[in-house]
């Protein structure tokens, strides 16, 4: 490593220190010793000259030869004869060439030192330069990772979802969609509804969670801002600030057969669910089920078009009880009430008392009539049996004002 000195003061210190010092020991030097002045003089030529360089080196230079030459006056010789001479030009060309070679020799090193030194820090830039970009490709190489992982464990929920809706009963493409999308938000409550056939009431057709309180069926008018939103826009809503507080953190449409039949509510997800990538999912799985819905719908019109009575929508009893335990599996599986009860009617009018029904009850309730009995049985999904006398005082009511037979 080359030796620095930015202070200046601290190098003609140095210097005229030791200078000073040679020349106080030749002076007190009793006697002389032949060749020791031109030693000392000549090492520290040598020692400022490859230390500072060749300007610095030639203050000692000159102080040599000032001090020859006033030992030669203090010795009573004549100046003009000993410099004159060939050893005094001697001894001046040895000095000379000390400083010049010395001096030259330092200042190569420096510069040689100084390259180096810029060659280092240039590398050293390039070093930090390459380990900059070797972090950042090892951080994009981390994203990269963790996106197809994220990718491959999408891909894995997305054919999990899809496996799960493969049915073709409308009644378990809905709860297995409930619990699908209940299962992934990891949510406290979910809500189907179904949209009314006028539109302005929004009946609850499966629900998991605490819903002492909910309804079964919503006027559109009184319903959650958020839910309003979802069937104005037709795409997957959040929760916004000015949204009261009766509306759900999500809410999305399913479409059935292109027109907008369900809308899927979630509250009260997990918070980390609540990613683009999540509600993506929450889109395309909205999206299947429509689809598998629909396909359900008419492959039951196709399958099953003798499970209910011609020109009704009343069940036959083999149709009917399967309907019921669907509601009975719900009950135990999802904690979701329902009610059920029969009726005498004797040998009615079908088709005049299933219009009848149909001014009476939801969209969501079903009927079923047995032809041997006389009975016709009613199932409504999401009621307390709490309601059932209620209900069925204003059923017999309407059958015996149309004309049917009252028990």
């Amino acid at each position: 490593m080359i030796y620095e000195q930015s202070n200046t003061f601290r190098k003609f210190a140095e210097i005229f220190g030791a200078v000073f010092a040679i020349t106080i020991l030749l002076l007190i030097q009793q006697q002389p010793a032949p060749g020791l002045e031109d030693l000392l003089w000549s090492m520290v030529i040598v020692l400022i000259s490859l230390r500072y360089g060749v300007y610095y080196g030639a203050v000692p230079f000159l102080w040599a030869i000032g001090f020859f030459v006033f030992q030669t006056y203090a010795s009573n010789q004549d100046v003009l004869i000993v410099i004159s001479d060939s050893l005094f030009f001697i001894k001046l060309a040895l000095y000379f060439f000390l400083l010049l070679f010395c001096g030259l020799y330092s200042l190569s090193q420096k510069e040689r030192y100084t390259d180096l030194q810029h060659i280092y820090e240039e590398m050293k830039d390039e070093k930090e330069e390459v380990e900059k970009t070797l972090q950042q490709v090892l951080g994009l190489h981390e994203k990269y990772k963790d996106r197809i992982l994220h990718t491959e464990n999408s891909y894995e929920v997305i054919f999990d979802m899809i496996e799960q809706l493969n049915h073709t009963d409308p009644e378990i493409i809905q709860d297995e969609a409930i619990k699908v999308i209940r299962k992934h938000f990891e949510a406290k409550k979910v809500i189907l509804y179904y949209i009314s056939r006028q539109g302005n009431t929004l009946r609850v057709k499966l629900r998991w969670g605490s819903f002492e309180e909910e309804a079964a069926s919503i006027l559109l008018a009184d319903a959650p801002s958020l839910l309003k939103r979802t069937l104005q826009m037709g795409s997957v809503q959040f929760r916004q600030p000015d949204d009261d507080s009766a509306s759900p953190a999500i809410a999305g449409p399913i479409f059935v057969g292109g027109s907008l039949r369900y809308i899927a509510a979630v509250d009260e997800p997990a918070f980390e669910k609540l990613s683009p990538q999540e509600i993506q999912w929450f889109t395309w799985c909205l999206r299947w089920a429509g689809d598998r819905l629909t396909f359900a719908y008419r492959y039951e019109r196709e399958v099953y078009k003798n499970d209910r009575y011609q020109g009704t929508g009343i069940y036959k009893m083999e149709a009917f009880f399967h309907r019921l335990s669907v509601e009975i599996d719900r009950m135990k599986q999802l904690g979701q009430p329902f009610a059920s009860f029969d009726l005498e009617v004797g040998q009615a009018n079908l088709k005049e008392m299933d219009f009848i029904l149909q001014g009476h009850l939801r969209e969501t309730d079903l009927t079923g009539f047995d032809e041997h009995s006389g009975k016709l049985y009613i199932l409504l999904p999401v009621t307390s049996k709490s309601y059932i006398e209620t209900i069925k005082e204003r059923l017999l009511h309407a059958l015996s004002l149309k004309g049917g037979e009252e028990k």
